[in-house]
């Protein structure tokens, strides 16, 4: 009976627990704001912006409410946008940053795009490059970069990512790429004293969704632009579907009741098991992956495999043990 009862609850706990996890993702996205394409003509690209925050473009009308209604002057916005070579101003009061999407021309001859660029690129030569844009931004006047790297994760072109911060402590977080022998930064200053994860978040949503509908590449390596990411997320995936599918039942067979289970109760429990595991996991990956960009769907089959990897564990040596208790039962009776 006691035993029963500790399973009893241990299933109401990562009930209670899946539901939470939902809970929680339904409630954030019901209160997430949609997106709004914006196509930037000139630099043959679109992005996706959050509907909260303030956007105007060079298409943005005269007659558009949002200078009146954020004070803003038209002629003034347009002649800034123009003369500092900006196709795109956001403005985010929740979070206090402002964004800006600008353009230069191409300073490396021999290459088209950064995508061109990076499959030259050795790998023992990354650091050495990452570090030269360092100190390139540091002797342009800035007080100090914190931090460079490439960024893989947009399906269409590489980025690279520079993070330093200004006069003043104005923090700023720039992506820029090489597309069609154009440079394009995407910035974020911060109002804050330092960057907060609401603003990469933000920033690192904005730059998966841009994309340059007519630049298509083929990498030199053939690899993907998510190799970045490709490695760690496999770990990651592994680590929590152990945890979640097998470090419960691994507990509960080796420190709970401290012996093999039946093969059809071993059968019952694996089963039963695989669908709470199944819907807890599918909780946690909405919350942690697709509110984080990445895209797919929680696997039926891997339910289904760590199902079998429980049976087995909780099944293992039940021949030997049920063997030695019917000795022993056979000595008793004797």
């Amino acid at each position: 009976m006691k035993k029963n009862t500790i399973i009893l609850l241990f299933c109401v706990m990562l009930i209670i627990i899946f539901g939470t996890t939902v809970q929680a993702y339904s409630d954030e996205s019901s209160n997430k704001p949609e997106n709004i394409k914006y196509k930037i003509n000139e630099l043959d690209m679109t992005v996706l912006i959050p509907s909260d925050i303030i956007v105007i473009t060079r298409n943005t009308s005269k007659d558009d409410p949002i200078f009146e209604k954020n004070r803003f002057d038209y002629d003034y916005v347009m002649n800034y946008m123009k003369n500092n070579n900006k196709y795109l101003y956001a403005n985010s009061y929740n979070i206090l940053s402002e964004i800006y999407i600008s353009s230069k021309p191409n300073i490396y001859e021999e290459y088209s795009s950064l995508n061109e660029m990076f499959d030259d690129i050795k790998s023992n030569e990354m650091d050495d490059i990452l570090h030269e844009m360092k100190l390139s931004i540091e002797g342009s006047g800035m007080i100090e970069c914190l931090e460079t790297s490439f960024y893989l994760n947009n399906p269409k072109t590489k980025f690279v990512k520079a993070t330093y911060h200004l006069e003043e402590s104005r923090y700023i977080v720039q992506y820029w790429t090489m597309i069609n022998k154009k440079f394009i930064y995407i910035t974020l200053h911060s109002y804050d004293e330092y960057i907060t994860p609401e603003q990469e978040t933000l920033l690192k949503n904005i730059i998966n969704s841009i994309d340059f509908p007519y630049y298509e590449y083929t990498s030199k390596n053939n690899t993907s632009g998510n190799i970045d990411i490709s490695i760690t997320n496999l770990i990651l995936n592994l680590f929590i579907t152990a945890v979640i599918y097998s470090l419960p039942i691994s507990i509960y067979r080796f420190i709970i009741i401290k012996k093999p289970v039946a093969p059809l109760k071993a059968r019952k429990i694996s089963i039963i098991y695989g669908i709470i595991g199944l819907l807890i996991f599918g909780g946690i990956y909405f919350v942690v992956y697709l509110n984080n960009g990445y895209s797919g769907i929680p696997s039926i089959p891997v339910a289904f495999f760590w199902s079998l990897i429980n049976y087995n564990i909780l099944k293992k040596g039940y021949d030997k043990y049920k063997y030695e208790i019917d000795i022993e039962t056979d000595i008793a009776t004797d």
